[in-house]
């Protein structure tokens, strides 16, 4: 119907970019659990009224500007975007600089695409208007506010699901990354026509650009999900070691309770005969024998960590009993991230075991 699709006025870009950073800064708002800096903590009313007044109007100035800017700096004006928007969702969530990063990758392209599907419904319904008129304006606004309506729907739910994890370094670049080449790939042909992958009319090049950006979210969301389900596998396989220590430790404590009752009724036979011991050489090899015998018996250690305390509990008393083993500590180490590492100097035998912390706010 229409030969060419007019460019996206800089205030509804702006309307968009403000919409979805507040997508992420109600979502961390809602999930008192999401904050990373202070789980316990709600979000105070001041950063979230600084993010929606603040950054509609930093918003709205930079993108006015930008759209007077020449050409050549079309993508160092995207970049000031993206650092506009990472300004007001750290503003209004106070989390960790890295999660900050990727909740901005994810709303960048969020905005991209609202304002794309939007403004492509506002021009073949209501083409013979101008953008300011109410009719164009009320219809894009509601376009974009449905989109990011659904954003939020789906991002809430995952938010809600348990505390954000600490981001690994792998993950952020990822997603980063992913951003970018989304980005890149959805505005390749406001750059240049002539690739393998460019629109020619305007309406192709405002579909290339919704589906590009449609997919590059889902692929960025996916990626989110997927950062979520591994912490929650890592924290429920540390517990789960956890209990598993804390079994086997009950195991041993039970074991050496038993002994002990054993070794209670056996003792007083043995007092008795050492006391009738006549030769001093014979009573002192038998007070010897008795208190190795004590001294192996309820070895035990509460260092409040269950996993360490079955490891130092690494003792041979005897064959039957005998202890883990240093491949086996090294194993089991490895198991659960960590690493065990010996060494012999002057007559010591030491034994260094780390693992990893399971407290994400002790690494914070």
């Amino acid at each position: 119907m229409f030969d060419s699709l007019p460019d996206i006025p800089r205030l509804f870009t702006a309307l968009a970019e403000w919409g979805a950073a507040l997508v992420y800064v109600f979502v961390v708002a809602r999930s008192a659990s999401s904050n990373a800096l202070n789980p316990n903590a709600a979000i105070p009313r001041w950063r979230l009224a600084a993010a929606a007044v603040g950054g509609l109007v930093v918003l709205a100035g930079a993108q006015e500007l930008l759209g007077r800017a020449p050409l050549p700096l079309w993508v160092p004006g995207m970049m000031t975007a993206y650092a506009l928007v990472w300004c007001v969702i750290r503003v209004g969530t106070a989390l960790d600089w890295r999660w900050v990063t990727h909740m901005s990758a994810r709303a960048f392209i969020v905005a991209e695409l609202a304002a794309s599907l939007a403004w492509q419904v506002v021009v073949y319904s209501h083409a013979d208007k101008p953008y300011w008129h109410p009719l164009s304006f009320g219809g894009f606004s509601a376009i974009a506010a449905t989109c990011l309506a659904v954003v939020y729907f789906f991002e809430r739910r995952v938010c809600r699901q348990g505390a954000l994890p600490i981001l690994r370094v792998s993950d952020l670049a990822s997603g980063v990354l992913i951003g970018i080449a989304i980005f890149a790939l959805s505005n390749l042909s406001f750059v240049s026509t002539a690739t393998p992958f460019s629109g020619r009319a305007g309406w192709e090049v405002f579909y290339i650009r919704t589906l590009v950006d449609l997919a590059g979210y889902a692929i960025l969301f996916a990626q989110f999900k997927r950062i979520q389900q591994s912490a929650t596998e890592r924290e429920l396989a540390s517990i789960q070691a956890s209990l598993d220590a804390q079994q086997h430790q009950y195991l041993a404590a039970k074991e050496d309770m038993e002994q002990v009752a054993r070794a209670h009724h056996d003792l007083k036979h043995q007092v008795e005969a050492i006391r009738a011991e006549l030769d001093p050489g014979r009573a002192a090899a038998s007070f010897a024998e008795l208190e190795s015998s004590i001294e192996q018996i309820g070895q035990q250690y509460h260092s409040g960590n269950a996993i360490l305390d079955v490891i130092l509990t690494t003792i041979k008393p005897d064959t039957v009993r005998h202890g883990w083993g240093v491949k086996s500590i090294q194993w089991t180490a490895r198991k659960y991230g960590g690493q065990a590492v010996t060494d012999v100097a002057d007559h010591w035998f030491t034994l260094t075991v780390l693992l990893p912390s399971t407290n994400a706010q002790e690494d914070s």
